[in-house]
This record gives structure tokens, sequence and C-alpha cells, in this order.
């Protein structure tokens, strides 16, 4: 390189870096406009947790999950994110989604500098830019509680990046190592899957040979050093459970069969999806809940084409390990990110999210871009077609990622994106439903519910949603039936168990009313505690002066919080 080369270079690489933000926040920009959607209610809007300083250090030594919904996940740090950016905004929403997008440009500057170790100037420009316009992405940046995702790949790819460099001579391996394991620790606190780097790391050197004069002791080092990652995984993921009481300490995904074999098949008919969300993410959907997704009943089109596209993915692996080791690393690192979510090893929360595809995405499109020939990017008659391709490809990326933003904007806007994209989904039903039941539609709200609950029938939100409203209506024998299904269904819901007492009351069912208090004044929460104690009392006074029926009633109890936008107006415990 000639030393005008060498003073070219720099600014060269910084008009390119440009570039990439320029992409990322053409594509993902408009989030900078949405408001509070979906879980940013429970965990944000609603969380003490996160509202006082304290949040800073809280999540270390308690559940993600408030502990009114049966907590779970164990990530703090992406907590004391969530506090300083409360606190820089003062709460608003535009704080939260300008940290998204920030997170989301040290994502794509991460990936941009992997790429360099592993392609040619160009092919790796290009990589980092259809990462940085990609559609899937788009779940993760729109919700602030998602920035997780973002970090986690930003952390995993910088990491393998400085990976890379000790093995090409360019870092020694101590120092190197001990900024890999801090960025472990980090990532550990913010997202399960952090977990997988030093399984990512040796992919990736795979994909790189170890720089010539280096032998067995190097060898042995790097070993040591990817045992030693193991160990501190292993030892976060042991305060986890011991924080958590449990290894996974989520629930299931709902219609999720918890046999083996049957969650394997299931998840067999999903590959399909991880391959178009991947490589053609047209359509996109925020949910894939039952009857998007059918739990394994029997063998359809989509198990024998995702048998097929598993068999395809195994074939060039074995074709490309010899002769092209990048195209290789990326099909591993895409299966190796898509193993947390495949419900192969454990029971997830999830069959399938858009959100958890962003680390996955990293490994496919390097594979797509590394399988081009070297050749081709040296030669004009094909680098001119070559890049005109990728760009065009960007530009229909950032084009459908800013389209699809503002479908997160507001929860109703988010419900009518979900009716369009989703509408076999029974969180589509319920959600629809309580918009119709809020809008006073009350026939169309009520057969809506009523669908979810044939679909869905182990889950208590559509039951918990009509009870509410048979109640605001003077319904109580109706809703009645519907709170003892919620109950039976999720215990835990105090909200759901003083509702059942007031409808008992109304109902002049002062027995059952007295028992259900007493059940309630010994569960969570001093205020809730109180509520069923001033109950009982409230049974008893007029089961002696034999009250009829609609003569008694419990002041209404504020409390609960909301599930915003999943659908809007659910409260939970």
């Amino acid at each position: 390189m000639t030393t005008v080369d060498a003073e070219l270079a720099p600014l060269a690489r910084r008009w390119q870096g440009a570039a990439l933000a320029l992409i990322a926040v053409c594509a993902m920009g408009l989030v900078l406009g949405n408001g509070w959607v979906q879980d940013e209610g429970p965990l944000i809007l609603q969380d003490p947790r996160v509202h006082a300083w304290s949040g800073l250090w809280s999540g270390f030594v308690s559940p993600w999950w408030p502990e009114a919904t049966g907590g779970g996940l164990y990530r703090p740090l992406a907590r004391t994110l969530l506090t300083l950016q409360w606190m820089a905004g003062g709460g608003a929403p535009w704080a939260f989604k300008l940290g998204s997008l920030l997170c989301y440009l040290a994502a794509v500057a991460a990936v941009w500098t992997l790429a360099r170790r592993l392609l040619p100037g160009l092919p790796a420009w290009i990589v980092a830019a259809l990462f940085a316009a990609h559609p899937v992405h788009t779940e993760a940046v729109a919700v602030a509680v998602n920035q997780g995702e973002a970090l986690v790949t930003a952390v995993l790819c910088a990491a393998a990046a400085l990976w890379l460099d000790q093995r090409a001579g360019r870092r020694a391996l101590g120092p190197t190592a001990v900024t890999i394991a801090l960025l472990y620790l980090a990532g550990l606190g913010l997202k399960e899957h952090a977990l997988l780097l030093p399984v990512l790391l040796f992919v990736a050197g795979a994909a790189v040979p170890r720089v010539a004069g280096t032998g067995q002791t190097s060898r042995r080092r790097e070993w040591g050093v990817l045992l030693g990652l193991v160990a501190i995984g292993a030892a976060v993921w042991a305060a986890r459970t011991a924080i958590l009481g449990g290894a996974v300490s989520a629930p299931p995904a709902h219609g999720l069969p918890v046999e083996p074999l049957p969650r394997a098949l299931t998840m067999l008919g999903v590959v399909p999806h991880w391959v178009r969300l991947l490589l053609w993410p047209a359509h996109l959907q925020a949910d894939y809940a039952p009857l998007e997704i059918l739990p394994w009943g029997g063998w359809t089109v989509m198990h024998s084409l995702g048998t097929g596209l598993l068999a395809l993915a195994a074939g060039l692996l074995a074709w490309s390990w010899p002769r092209r080791r990048v195209v290789a690393a990326g099909i591993l690192w895409t299966a190796v990110a898509l193993f947390p979510v495949s419900n192969l090893a454990a029971v997830t929360g999830i069959v399938l999210a858009e959100r958890t595809l962003m680390l996955a995405s990293v490994g496919a499109i390097l594979a797509v871009i590394a399988a081009v020939p070297d050749a081709w990017w040296h030669t004009p008659r094909t680098r001119t077609p070559l890049a005109a391709l990728a760009g065009a490809l960007v530009l229909v990326g950032a084009f459908r990622s800013a389209a699809r933003m503002p479908d997160w904007h507001d929860p109703v806007r988010y419900v009518i994106a979900l009716s369009r994209d989703a509408p076999r989904s029974w969180h589509t039903l319920d959600a629809v439903g309580t918009l119709e039941l809020e809008a006073g539609h009350r026939a169309e709200g009520e057969a809506r519910l009523r669908a979810a609950m044939a679909i869905a029938p182990w889950h208590s939100r559509a039951y918990r949603t009509l009870a509410r409203a048979y109640r605001s209506d003077g319904l109580c024998a109706a809703a009645i039936p519907l709170l003892e299904t919620t109950l039976r269904l999720e215990p835990i819901d105090q909200y759901s168990r003083l509702s059942l007492v007031a409808c008992l009351l109304d109902q002049a069912r002062y027995d059952e009313a007295r028992a259900r208090a007493v059940e309630g004044a010994a569960g969570p929460g001093r205020a809730l505690q109180a509520a069923f104690r001033a109950a009982t009392l409230t049974a008893d006074s007029a089961a002696r002066a034999r009250a009829g029926a609609g003569r008694v009633r419990l002041a209404p109890f504020p409390g609960g919080y909301t599930d915003i936008g999943a659908p809007p107006g659910d409260t939970r415990p």
C-alpha cells in the first residue's frame, strides 16, 4: 500500500461507516416517533423497579419480570439500561426509542467489524449493509425491552472479531482473553443467549487459519481460554438459577408440547419460517401462536419442507467446509444462534419470534455473501452487477423496515397490524376482541374472545378480559365461571380473585365469597391483603344481615398493569 493509499483508507472507512449508519437510520429511524407498546407496559411503564436509581443494581438480585407476574428470566444489565433511560428521559418513550436505535447502530458496527476479518472490503461492507437494512430486525428495535437482542449481537460479534485478530497475530492472547471475558459477562447480563459465545468463537476461528509459526502451545492456550469462558458461563448460570429458583424460569410457549419428540417435530415445521425470515422477510408478523403455527398433530407439507431445508443446509456445510470455510462458518453460526430458540434442549416461552433472529441473521448473511466467488468481486464485468444487486437489496430491505416500523407506533395500530399479518393467531383474536369491547361493540368482542378461548383454552387472558366486560355491564352471573376458569389457569392472579369475590358478593353467595377472600388474604401484596380482609368482613356482615342479591358492592381496587398492545387494556396481576 502506498502512502496515499494509507492516508485515504481511514477516510474511506469513515465514509463507509457513515453510509452504514445512514442505512440503519433510514431503515429503523421511525422508531423515534413510536410510543409505548407490547411488553414495554409491564417492564417499563408500570414497573417501579425501573423508576428509581436502585434499578441500576436491583436486577442483579431479582428476576427480569415483575414478581406479580410470576417473575422469570434474569437480565440485570438490561434493567440497568432501562433505568438509565428512564432517568435520562424522565419516563418519556423517546428516550427508550433513541436507546434502541443506538443499540442497533452498535450492532451494525460490530457486524461490520467482524465481517472485515472474514471477507474483503466490499463484500464485508455489503454484509453489514444488508444487516443494517434487514426487516426481520424491526421488532427487536421497535420494542425497547428487546434492546438486549442488538446489544448481545454487538457484544458477540465484537468478541469474535477480537478472537480472530489474536489468531491472525494482531493481538496478544492474554489481554484479548481478558477483554473477551468482560464482554462475555456484559452479554450474559443482557440476555441469556450470550451463553453461546464460546461456541461462536470456535466457529469463527474455524473460518480463519491461525497465523503461521504457532503450534500446539497456541492451540492449547486457545482451548484454555474457551474452557475458561465456559466456566464463566456456568458460574453466571448457577447464580441465575439460585436467584430465580430454576434453570429455565420461563413458562413454556402456549401450545408447545412438553414431550421431547412432539416438541422437536413441532419445531421442524418452524424451519421454513426461519429460512424465509432470514433470507426474504417480505412478510412479517408479531405473533406466531396457534393457529398461525400448529403444535405437532401429524406430518404436514411444512415438515417435509423443513426436512428438505435441513438436508440442504447439511449438504452445503459438507461441501463448503473444505472449499469455502467462511460459508461453512456462516451456516454453523446461524445454526448455533438458532439453537436456544429451537426448543430442543429445553422448553422456552416462544415457538417463533422475529426479535430472536438478529444474531442468526449475521451468519445467514455472511454465508450468502461469502458464497460469491472471490474472483467475481475483482472483475469489473461481475463486480458492478453484484454491487448493483446488493444495493437494490439494501434499498428494498430498508424500505420494508421503514414501512414496518409504524406498526409499532401505538397499541391500536399494533393490533390492527396483528390482525392483518396474523389473523389466525389466538393472540390476534384476543387483542381484536379486547379492542371491540373497548369500542363498545359487545357482540363482536365477545365472539372474538370466545374464538380465542376455543383455540387456546389453556390461557387465561381471554377469560379474564371477557369476565371484566361482563362485570362492568353488571352481568356477574356470567362473569363468575370465567373468573373461576381464570384462577384455575393462573392461580396467582390476585386481581381476578378479588373480582370473583366482588361478583360472589353481588350474587349473595357469601360463604363462597368469604372463602375466596380468605385465600386472597394469604396471598402476596399488602394492599391486596388488606382488600381481601375487608372483603371477608363484608361477606360476614352481608351473611348476618341476609342481604339479597345485588345489594352488596366492593369498591374498585386500583392495581395491576397493562400489557400494552398485547392486547391493550389487558390487566394482569
